[in-house]
């Protein structure tokens, strides 16, 4: 029946009318243009020339592709266009990406956005390119891992052009906190609101209702495995439903749902580690929103549900429902495939008890606004820095600004203030053009006095600018110093705390879970914090973390790359070093992710490079026969992604560290058979280009797509550097930071790289 309607969906989808018109006589009138070789006479003079011919006129129409304005929307290249921007966005702030994909895509933007469009109008279901989903485990307790993929950028795209389009119209309750699509028009670059705003917001509105009761009962449950156990044919159905009655929507919704996941049951999971994943598993839920409504009055126990995703809190004002609550909430996810996690349903029959696991951490408040007030002074600059800015912004010159940024940068590490180029284009940018914001920071305080920017980033010119800066404004450093100390207190007491409350006795464990759960929200926001006011004093703690409870930081990745960049050389080594022999589920991760930080040190030695280069060649390869051989040394696929990807950013140095076997080594691992993945064939290819060696085109295989062919070319040019140089496309900027008026920037074709 499935394949019935398919074909009658494709039927539909190809089916063209042609209407032929009359033929007709045309004249049309024209002048030679001047030096052309027509040869003037009074016979034939330059002006008032004319042709005579006859035409027929073809109309060639597909009426059900013209009746179905959604997928017109969804596939328009300005839909597409600004769906690469959400996906970028999210990708670059996940536990995995692959950063040689992205650049690659960009290379030729306009164009690969433009293959995309004709690919969906083909209906090509390899539009995704499933076959090079990259399953990994991530970090989440001492026993057990979480299941995780990298997609494809394209079908990052594809998942987010169908929700930002039609995801407002998704029907979910207003109880349903989660991925709600950023409603700020200004905020283009994000696709949702802000997760951490979201969830403070969740917990905020139980903890208000709440107190509104005295005998109520509070009932706290998450779903058991949710993401893996989510039935792809009911959620892609329900979407179907949701979204659009389109069955070209219906069509692309399977091609990007309907997938095989490494441990899930067949037909079972979602991918976790994709932009859109949050989105669709929040729609999945809509059924247990529907129990509730949006108001106490729409059920029949008055209850209230505040949901998270899986995570709910359920106020029932009368303590005898709590049962049919309970059973009524468990029997909807049962239809759903779904189970209550009983480890982690807690039942509150005094309100005041469920208040005290959810009262707002005041210091950490105080904490945040006196940071923003101290470190929003930096963004806001001086009047002659504006101007400075303001200059280079203007100027079509993208690589103007970004010197200056990185000059801007370099002058803020000298006095331990810590942003990457990307970031700090973006701080810089919300206060230049908005006078009223920056008035409003303003308003109890001074600007900073700045010294110019020096033209270059010498030490010596860097170190005076910082000596200049620090006797100019001597009462923000002092508090700068003041607040680095607290949040350097506040992590290291937390630490000490959690360590301590390892040997809490039984009796207490619900209470010790609360103070838990705290003292780790501490570690995390103040650890945020020293990102950008330097890690120095907690380096050893940090390392401690990453090698024995790595999950008590939600993302390991970005904590490694922040340590690497602060010069911490010897803690990453130390964290590679720990791992290479761990045999836990989510050890591949850390390894893999603590090669990617190399990358970001400061200088690196041979004894660096050679375990990059270690972990460069896949360990397992398999066979057609099925027969699996284990090298010695070698990397998985996640670590030979990740540590091909470093070899590629550190071409400014490679040439210093590499020996004929590395380059051969490399030569026979993209020349094995079976072939490497495309992921992975192309950092070879582009490695190879490195040392200008000859590379056969035949290793682009028969699956070659566009990542291999630009990976082939770059390679060709030797121009594997220029991957790395920019930071960012210049449409981002000038049409997408947040605060921009998008009708105000021109299309994406006036952009070209």
């Amino acid at each position: 029946m499935e394949d019935a309607l398919d074909q009658e969906f494709r039927k539909k989808s190809h089916s063209v009318t042609l209407n032929i018109g009359e033929q007709k006589k045309q004249t049309v009138n024209f002048i030679n243009p001047r030096g052309c070789y027509w040869r003037e006479s009074a016979k034939h003079p330059r002006e008032n020339y004319h042709a005579t011919f006859y035409l027929t006129v073809v109309t060639i129409s597909n009426q059900h592709l013209a009746k179905d304005k959604d997928w017109q929307t969804v596939t328009s290249l300005e839909n597409l266009e600004l769906a690469w921007v959400h996906a970028r966005r999210y990708l670059l702030h996940e536990s995995f990406f692959d950063d040689v994909e992205i650049r690659l895509f960009e290379r030729n933007l306009t164009q690969n956005l433009k293959l995309l469009q004709q690919q969906l109008m083909a209906y090509l279901e390899e539009v995704a390119h499933q076959e090079d989903y990259l399953n990994y485990k991530f970090v989440k307790s001492s026993s057990q891992s979480r299941p995780r993929a990298l997609s494809r950028l394209e079908g990052e795209i594809l998942s987010v052009s169908i929700v930002q389009k039609l995801g407002d119209n998704s029907l979910l309750q207003g109880n349903s906190y989660a991925y709600r699509l950023n409603c700020n028009k200004d905020e283009t670059e994000y696709l949702y609101r802000h997760r951490i705003d979201a969830y403070n917001d969740f917990v905020k509105k139980a903890r208000d209702n709440a107190k509104n009761y005295e005998n109520a009962v509070v009932i706290r449950v998450d779903i058991e495995s949710f993401y893996t156990k989510i039935i792809q044919d009911h959620l892609i159905e329900l979407t179907g439903k949701t979204f659009s009655e389109s069955q070209r929507i219906g069509w692309l919704l399977r091609v990007l749902l309907d997938k095989k996941l490494n441990e899930h049951e067949i037909g079972s999971g979602i991918t976790q580690g994709s932009i859109g994943s949050g989105f669709y598993a929040n729609l999945y839920l809509k059924s247990v929103d529907a129990i509730f409504g949006s108001q106490p009055t729409d059920n029949q126990w008055d209850a209230t549900l505040y949901r998270y995703v899986d995570e709910m809190i359920i106020i029932v004002p009368d303590p005898n429902d709590k049962d049919e609550v309970l059973d009524i909430l468990t029997k909807t996810l049962s239809d759903l495939g779904l189970n209550l996690n009983r480890d982690k349903t807690e039942i509150y029959t005094r309100v005041e008890d469920f208040l005290e696991t959810v009262q707002e951490d005041q210091l950490l408040n105080d904490l945040e606004d006196n940071f923003d007030e101290l470190t929003n002074l930096l963004w806001i600059g001086s009047s002659s820095l504006r101007r400075e800015f303001e200059r280079s912004y203007r100027t079509d010159d993208d690589d103007l600004w970004w010197h200056l940024v990185k000059r801007f940068k370099s002058c803020l590490n000298s006095i331990q203030i810590y942003v990457d180029p990307p970031r700090l284009s973006r701080k810089v940018y919300r206060f230049l053009f908005d006078s009223e914001e920056r008035k409003t920071q303003l308003k109890n305080q001074q600007e900073l006095v700045f010294p110019e920017i020096p033209y270059d980033d010498l030490n010596d010119s860097i170190l005076n600018w910082a000596r200049a800066f620090e006797s100019l404004n001597l009462d923000w450093i002092q508090k700068k110093n003041e607040l680095s100390n607290q949040f350097i207190r506040l992590f290291q007491e937390s630490l000490t705390d959690l360590k301590e409350m390892q040997n809490s006795k039984k009796n207490e464990l619900k209470k010790a879970n609360n103070i838990k759960k705290q003292l780790e929200r501490r570690i995390r926001f103040a650890l945020n914090k020293l990102y950008w006011l330097g890690l120095q004093e907690v380096k050893k703690e940090i390392v401690d973390i990453l090698c024995y409870t790595p999950w008590i930081f939600p993302e390991p990745l970005q904590v490694i790359e922040n340590l690497a960049r602060q010069g911490g050389e010897h803690e990453v080594i130390k964290i590679l070093e720990f791992y290479q022999d761990q045999t836990t589920s989510w050890s591949e991760y850390m390894r893999a992710v603590t090669l990617r930080g190399i990358r970001f040190l400061p200088a690196i030695n041979e004894y660096v490079w050679e375990k990059m280069v270690e972990y460069s060649i896949e360990k397992r390869v398999e066979y057609p026969t099925g027969k699996m051989v284990e090298y010695p040394t070698g990397g998985t696929i996640v670590e030979c992604l990740m540590s091909t990807e470093t070899w590629l950013h550190l071409s400014h140095v490679a040439h210093q560290f590499t020996t004929e076997d590395h380059i051969n080594a490399i030569y026979q691992a993209l020349e094995s058979d079976p072939p490497p993945m495309k992921r992975l064939r192309k950092n070879y290819i582009l490695i190879l280009g490195m040392y200008d060696k000859k590379i056969n085109m035949e290793v682009l295989g028969e699956d070659s797509d566009y990542m291999l062919d630009e990976a082939f070319k770059v390679a060709l040019e030797g121009s594997d550097s220029d991957l790395f140089e920019y930071e960012e496309p210049k449409i981002i900027r000038d049409k997408y930071y947040s605060g921009k008026r998008q009708s105000n920037a021109g299309s994406i074709s006036d952009y070209m790289y």
